[in-house]
């Protein structure tokens, strides 16, 4: 059934999807996978509240390490896209935390570090990790 949800969100059917990802979560609540592709649902119906909670729900469950690892991602694309640097910032720091793909998280991890350093007026230091991620 998952497949078929996944075959729906391709074809931005997004309320078929949604109604196969319930029930798969109706039989299990604690499915990380299931609960990523709702959260990316939501994503792309531009309901970036639902979408974090799905997220985080992922996360939570953590019962699958892809899913989790693309969870922590969606969430802080979200907080860039939005501006929050500081949330996207304390998003990937909780990452080193879990058991996930710590190497997909990295560029976001430096372009969050560089802006933050800006911030707080720490010039030298975002310069500096900004500029890593342009080598």
């Amino acid at each position: 059934m998952l497949r078929k949800a996944i075959c729906f969100l391709e074809l931005q059917r997004y309320d078929l999807a949604l109604s196969d990802i319930n029930r798969i979560l109706e039989s299990d609540p604690e499915n990380s996978e299931a609960m990523y592709f709702k959260g990316l649902i939501y994503n792309k119906k531009k309901n970036f509240n639902e979408a974090i909670i799905c997220y985080e729900q992922a996360i939570k469950f953590n019962s699958n390490r892809k899913a989790v690892t693309r969870s922590i991602y969606e969430i802080a694309k979200i907080k860039i896209e939005l501006r929050d640097y500081y949330e996207a910032f304390y998003t990937l720091s909780r990452a080193q935390y879990l058991d996930i793909d710590q190497k997909s998280l990295q560029k976001f991890k430096t372009f969050t570090d560089g802006v933050t350093s800006l911030m707080k007026k720490n010039f030298d230091k975002g310069i500096e990790v900004l500029n890593e991620l342009v080598r």
